[in-house]
């Protein structure tokens, strides 16, 4: 969808949690994307810079989109 490819456009090539969190308008937290990595159900991949947990852009938005749920009203 467009509206996963716009935030693919605008994040840089690693995402923190908390810039996921961020660029996402807070429609998944930093502490969702810990949970979920802690139970190996978050993005693919990660990279550990110190403390900070990094995820490939990509991965990270193949996650986010896993997570969406389209709700029909009407």
């Amino acid at each position: 969808p467009q509206a996963f490819q716009e935030l693919y456009d605008a994040m840089p090539p690693w995402v923190s949690r908390e810039v996921g969190e961020r660029l996402s308008s807070k429609a998944v937290a930093a502490g969702t994307i810990a949970n979920a990595d802690s139970r190996n159900e978050g993005p693919k991949n990660r990279l550990r810079a110190g403390r900070r947990v990094l995820y490939p852009r990509k991965d990270f938005v193949l996650w986010l989109a896993s997570r969406v749920r389209h709700d029909r009203r009407g």
